[in-house]
C-alpha cells in the first residue's frame, strides 16, 4: 500500500506524469460523446435521457480538457528545462500546445449544441441535432488529433519520458 501511495505522490508531483494521466479523460469523452450524439440523432433529438447524459459528459470533457491544457503547460516547462528539443519535436510541441488550448472549447461547443436539441419545435430540434452531430464530430477529431500529436511527442521524441536502459532496441541489447 505504501508503494502505491509513493507512486501516486510521485505522479502528482511530476507535471509530465500528471498531464499523461489527465489527457485520457477528454479523449475518451470526445469519442464517447460523439457516439451518444449519434444515438440522440437516431431518436431525432427526443431522448431526454441521452441528451442529459451527453450534456454531463461534455461538461466533464470541457473541464478535464481545460485541466489537461493547464497540466500540459506545466509539463512543457518541466520537460524543456531538462532537454533541448530538435526542430521537429519543437514544431510538434507547438502544434500540440496550440490545439490543446482549444480542445476544451470544442467539448464545450458540443455541450451547447446538444443542449439546443432540447428546443421543443421539430424544425429547430432537427436543425440542432444536425449541428450537434457536426460539432461533436469536430470535437472528436480535434481532440483525437491533439492526442496523436502528444503521442508523437512521447513515443517518437521521448518528451516527458525519463532515460532508461530498457529503451535500447532489441537488436542491440546484450544476450542474457
Amino acid at each position: 500500500m505504501n508503494v502505491l501511495l509513493c507512486s501516486l505522490s510521485d505522479s502528482l508531483n511530476n507535471p509530465s506524469r500528471l498531464h499523461a494521466a489527465i489527457v485520457h479523460m477528454p479523449i475518451a469523452i470526445a469519442l464517447l460523446g460523439f457516439v451518444l450524439v449519434v444515438a440522440l440523432a437516431l431518436t431525432r433529438g427526443r431522448s431526454s435521457t441521452l441528451r442529459t447524459i451527453a450534456l454531463v459528459l461534455y461538461l466533464l470533457g470541457a473541464v478535464s480538457g481545460f485541466m489537461a491544457g493547464r497540466s500540459g503547460e506545466a509539463a512543457e516547462d518541466f520537460s524543456t528545462q531538462r532537454t533541448t528539443l530538435s526542430a521537429e519535436a519543437d514544431a510538434t510541441l507547438e502544434k500540440h500546445e496550440d490545439m490543446g488550448k482549444k480542445a476544451w472549447l470544442f467539448l464545450a461547443g458540443s455541450m451547447l449544441a446538444v443542449g439546443l436539441t432540447a428546443i421543443n419545435r421539430p424544425v429547430w430540434r432537427g436543425t440542432f441535432v444536425v449541428i450537434a452531430l457536426v460539432v461533436s464530430l469536430s470535437a472528436a477529431g480535434w481532440v483525437t488529433l491533439t492526442g496523436h500529436l502528444g503521442g508523437e511527442l512521447v513515443y517518437e521524441h521521448g518528451i516527458g519520458v525519463p532515460a532508461s536502459t530498457n529503451n535500447i532496441p532489441a537488436t542491440t541489447q546484450p544476450a542474457s
